[in-house]
């Protein structure tokens, strides 16, 4: 299957995925986009997310779930309120911001790399590309943006809630700054047209 066939395939499951509510809104532009690109697609992608994460007793995330998750900014009340109603129920849980992810497809390894380049100039970092296949790179633009804090552990709440107010506040503006930096990114796909 070459990279035509790959893209519209692609494309037929993100309008799927957009349809059941599987897609962050916030980025949907972005992908469309890249999606509109001759030698580019849009693979998994998020804008940056704030959530609550229960992690297990070893504190790998890769055993953890997302429990909840705002991809807006988010009153520091209402996380409480979800932490409150976890409390007891859950025995590990993280707060975290996560800055904006994407991962794109491209059948020229050039524009790749010029991509790569321009986007790590403007905050994504840690990108690079991930895989490589005949006639096919795959890329992720990752932003720098992150926030972990404990809330919870071994079932007991270790965060007050004026620390777990502060952490909202930081976690709003560092989800706001990667969402600046996604617009800087929009800029730059224009060029690519």
């Amino acid at each position: 299957m070459g990279f035509a066939e790959r893209k519209e395939i692609a494309l037929r499951k993100f309008e799927e995925d957009l349809k059941e509510g599987k897609v962050d809104l916030k980025i949907v532009p972005t992908l469309r986009l890249i999606n509109s690109l001759e030698h580019f697609y849009s693979l998994s992608s998020c804008s940056g997310r704030i959530s609550l994460l229960r992690f297990s007793k070893d504190f790998k995330k890769r055993k953890g779930s997302v429990l909840y998750k705002w991809h807006e900014p988010v009153k520091a009340e209402e996380v409480m309120r979800k932490i409150g109603e976890l409390l007891g129920k859950v025995e590990n849980l993280m707060l975290c911001l996560e800055g904006a992810i994407l991962h794109l497809s491209s059948n020229d390894l050039k524009l790749a790399i010029k991509l790569l380049n321009q986007a790590r100039n403007i905050g994504f970092k840690k990108g690079g590309i991930i895989s490589i296949r005949e006639e096919e790179v795959i890329l992720q633009l990752e932003s720098t943006e992150r926030l972990i804090i404990p809330v919870i552990v071994n079932s007991e709440l270790i965060a007050d809630e004026g620390l777990i107010s502060k952490a909202v506040g930081l976690a709003n503006l560092l989800l706001d700054r990667t969402h600046q930096k996604i617009e800087r990114l929009n800029k730059i796909l224009e060029e690519f047209r």
